[in-house]
């Protein structure tokens, strides 16, 4: 149960002003609380699982993103996923959350840009100008 007057609102200030100077420790404990709290709230997932990423925790980012999106499917938050995947290495994913991310949104301009670089570094060209345009 939230305290007596909290909101998910209340929880993503004080996250975004921990990130805001990089203290992802702090923004984690209150994303953590904020969860304690809302568990399907998609914003606090989303942002909780982008802390994760920042910290390295690949696994975690995963989970919490693809969470975020089982709550409201979001273009940010596949693009996101699909950096997590990129950074690991899962090439495909990656390529398929970018994909997603366009589809649900097709003037996303992240979702073109990732797509279109991932696919210039993977030496499809043709993809690549067809992403970023």
């Amino acid at each position: 149960m939230a305290r007596q007057g909290a909101s998910f609102k209340s929880f993503l200030k004080r996250a975004e002003k921990y990130l805001k100077v990089n203290d992802f420790g702090a923004a984690t404990t209150v994303l953590r609380d904020g969860l304690t709290a809302f568990p399907d709230n998609a914003r606090l997932l989303h942002l909780a699982g982008r802390t994760a990423f920042q910290l390295g925790d690949y696994h975690g980012a995963t989970d919490l993103l693809r969470s975020s999106l089982k709550s409201a499917p979001k273009a940010e938050t596949f693009c996101d996923l699909g950096y997590v995947h990129w950074a690991q290495g899962n090439l495909q994913d990656a390529t398929g959350c970018f994909r997603s991310a366009i589809g649900h949104d097709s003037k996303y301009h992240p979702g073109h840009v990732n797509l279109g670089h991932l696919l210039r570094n993977q030496g499809d060209m043709t993809g690549a100008l067809d992403a970023f345009h």
